[in-house]
């Protein structure tokens, strides 16, 4: 599909939005862990932009290289937590492209106005690292301030290159710390978000809601209950979300996003 999709992207799109159903776990999950733990084995034409830490102070110089005088999303990631995989550093490029198709796909956004971008800072995985193959920056990842440093950058240079329609950016697949981190420090100045916390958040909430109001439902038919009483029980039911006892296994950045949005609509 890969290859398709470089000879010619038309033709590509078409096909995918000819059947998205079941193209979309080809072009995304669970297809495209497996793609990122090959990615420099199968890898055989660039794809996007990778930045690495050798571009520090000239990222501005590094995009104006990139020819798409418009671009509305960016999906960014540094590979340090790819899905559940960990870190695969370079190779977590397959995320940002696959994030891409399905927007075109499931939202109709122009391909030629998105970029997918990975921040190729190094990586902690040994086994990357020994590997004669591996198409990343063979060194251990950079320190928090570095990293900072260079995020601080990479915003700004997005907001100078395309001055006038400053573009979208996802961040993904970050690690659990640098994602609240990034989101936090550029959610005012940039036009941001992070998938894995508030898309993940969104739609679990949504769900939650859902089965909520269709408890309401099952009371209501379970009781025979009619007019004012009946809205009455519904109204009951609805405000319960406060009351409900959730479970989270684990705490990773979906996990957290999920509790954040539904302590928020509590409080609502």
């Amino acid at each position: 599909l890969e290859e398709l999709h470089n000879r010619s992207e038309d033709l590509f799109f078409r096909m995918l939005l000819s059947d998205v159903k079941n193209m979309m776990p080809l072009i995304y999950t669970p297809t495209v862990g497996k793609a990122c733990l090959d990615y420099s084995k199968i890898w055989n034409r660039p794809r996007g932009v990778f930045l690495n830490k050798h571009m520090k102070s000239r990222i501005k110089n590094v995009l104006d290289n990139v020819p798409n005088e418009e671009v509305d999303v960016i999906v960014v990631t540094d590979g340090s937590r790819i899905l559940g995989l960990g870190d695969l550093g370079a190779n977590g490029m397959g995320i940002p492209v696959g994030k891409l198709s399905l927007y075109v796909a499931a939202a109709g956004i122009d391909p030629s106005k998105t970029l997918p971008i990975t921040l190729d800072l190094g990586t902690n995985n040994e086994e990357l690292l020994k590997d004669d193959l591996y198409i990343g920056a063979r060194h251990e990842r950079l320190s928090a301030e570095e990293f900072t440093e260079f995020t601080d950058e990479f915003v700004k240079a997005v907001g100078q290159r395309w001055p006038s329609n400053t573009p979208l950016i996802q961040w993904e697949d970050f690690s659990t710390e640098n994602a609240f981190f990034l989101l936090e420090r550029h959610r005012k100045a940039a036009q941001s978000f992070n998938d894995d916390i508030q898309g993940t958040g969104s739609v679990i909430l949504a769900g939650l809601l859902a089965g909520l109001r269709l408890n309401i439902i099952e009371q209501k038919e379970r009781t025979g209950l009619e007019g004012g009483a009946a809205d009455a029980s519904a109204s009951e039911v609805s405000a319960s979300l406060v009351d409900q006892r959730v479970v989270f296994l684990g705490a990773g950045s979906a996990a957290v996003g999920v509790a954040d949005m539904m302590v928020l609509c509590g409080a609502l």
